[in-house]
């Protein structure tokens, strides 16, 4: 069930959290249904999806409670349309000097190293989501034999360019930083830059895929 609070006479937060009203959240797709909806609309300054909200930032607070009112009702009814999804091919380095907890991860798992980067770049991801670091993408679609639980003791520098999961998730860090996710390859590809038009490379919605490097 999908709820709704006013942030401010401008903002609308809409969250799909199970409560005692409805034991089922809403699926995360939903909020980028909704956020390709409104895309449509000149009446949004920004909007911005999470793993289980969205929030709608709009130009005049007099918008606010038909915009309430229309996603509550209309919601279920909103399709996301892959077709308008950007593709990008991530070429990934894996193991080794790239990719620092690979082998550690092979012994968590009891599976070879060979056979995690097969399955990590067998796959397409969606990126459901931006946060933690400017140009910082959570991508949804690891497979679950990959799902592992965040490092225990995180690393105080992760280099920029790691391509890494937790979770149910992966991730490219966009600069370096502290991180707990187990880094299993690296990138060259450039996910945030502060001069560009558009300064991060992903976008909620856009499909990523790995392309191993490896021999």
């Amino acid at each position: 069930m999908l709820n709704c609070y006013v942030l401010s006479p401008s903002i609308l937060v809409f969250d799909g959290i199970a409560d005692k009203s409805s034991t089922e959240s809403v699926a995360p797709l939903t909020f980028l249904a909704i956020q390709q909806h409104c895309t449509l609309y000149e009446d949004f300054i920004d909007i911005v999806p999470t793993a289980n909200s969205i929030t709608l930032y709009l130009r005049d607070p007099k918008r606010r409670e038909f915009w309430r009112n229309y996603i509550l009702e209309h919601y279920l009814k909103f399709e996301y349309q892959r077709a308008d999804a950007t593709v990008h091919c991530v070429p990934t380095r894996y193991g080794g000097a790239y990719g620092t907890d690979l082998a550690a991860l092979s012994t968590l798992l009891s599976q070879s190293v060979d056979e995690i980067i097969m399955q990590h770049s067998a796959f397409e991801y969606m990126v459901s989501f931006m946060g933690f670091l400017p140009g910082f993408g959570y991508l949804t679609g690891l497979p679950p034999a990959l799902h592992v639980p965040r490092k225990a003791v995180p690393s105080t520098k992760v280099p920029s360019g790691s391509v890494a999961i937790a979770e149910a998730l992966s991730a490219i860090y966009p600069s370096a930083s502290p991180g707990g996710w187990h880094v299993i390859g690296q990138t060259d590809l450039k996910l945030f830059d502060p001069n560009s038009t558009h300064p991060c490379l992903f976008k909620p919605g856009d499909i990523v895929r790995f392309e191993a490097l490896n021999d």
